[in-house]
C-alpha cells in the first residue's frame, strides 16, 4: 500500500516536472541540464514522502519515473515545436494524401520497380545528376522504369487503385526521423524541419 501511494507521489511529480521541462524548454528556447537533476529530486522527495520510507525499491522507482517524465518533456517540446511548424498533424495528413496525384503515385511503383532490379543485380541508369534519393517525378527516373511504372499503374482496376493510394499514405520525413534525432533547442528543433521540408 506505501509502494503504491510512492508511485503516485512520484508519478504527479514526474508529470509536473515533465510540464515544466516542455514549459522551459519551448518558451525560453533552452534546455537546462540541471532542471533534470530537479525533476528527479523532486521525484525522489515524493517518493519517499508517499512510501514513509527510503529504499533501494523507492529509489529505483523514483529514478524510472524521473527518466520517463524527462522523456515526456523532451517529447512534448517536439510536440509543440512541430505543430507550430507544420500545424495540425491531421491536417497535414490530408494535405499528404491530397497531394497523391498520379505521377506522385507512379514514382512510388518506379521506386519498386528500381528495388526489384537492384535486388537482381540490374544496373539501373539513372538520368545524369539526378540523385535516387530524391527523385519524383518523370524526368528522374530511368526512361524505361518509369515506362514500366506507368504500365502498372494504367493497368490497376479503380478499386486497385483507390486501395494503393490509401496504401500509399506517406508522411513527410521529418515524422519519422524524429525518434532518432537529438534535439537541444526549439530552434534545433525548426532548422531540421525546414531542412527536411
Amino acid at each position: 500500500m506505501r509502494f503504491n501511494r510512492a508511485l503516485i507521489f512520484g508519478s504527479v511529480a514526474g508529470a509536473a516536472g515533465a510540464a515544466a521541462w516542455a514549459a522551459i524548454a519551448y518558451f525560453a528556447n533552452l534546455e537546462i541540464g540541471w532542471l533534470a537533476w530537479g525533476i528527479g529530486l523532486a521525484v525522489g522527495v515524493a517518493c519517499v514522502k508517499g512510501a514513509g520510507y527510503g529504499s533501494k525499491l523507492i529509489g529505483t522507482t523514483a529514478a524510472i519515473i524521473t527518466l520517463v517524465a524527462i522523456l515526456l518533456g523532451k517529447f512534448a517540446t517536439i510536440e509543440l515545436v512541430m505543430n507550430d511548424e507544420f500545424g495540425d498533424p491531421q491536417a497535414l495528413i490530408r494535405e499528404s494524401i491530397a497531394a497523391l496525384n498520379d505521377e506522385t503515385l507512379t514514382s512510388y511503383l518506379a521506386d519498386e520497380i528500381i528495388k526489384g532490379m537492384e535486388e537482381n543485380g540490374e544496373a539501373v541508369d539513372w538520368p545524369a545528376g539526378v540523385d535516387p534519393t530524391t527523385a519524383s517525378t518523370r524526368v528522374e527516373y530511368p526512361a524505361n522504369v518509369w515506362i514500366a511504372a506507368e504500365e502498372q499503374w494504367n493497368a490497376l482496376t479503380p478499386g486497385e487503385n483507390k486501395t494503393f493510394r490509401l496504401r500509399s499514405k506517406r508522411v513527410s520525413k521529418p515524422t519519422s526521423l524524429l525518434t532518432s534525432m537529438r534535439f537541444r533547442t526549439k530552434s534545433e528543433i525548426k532548422a531540421f524541419c525546414k531542412a527536411s521540408a
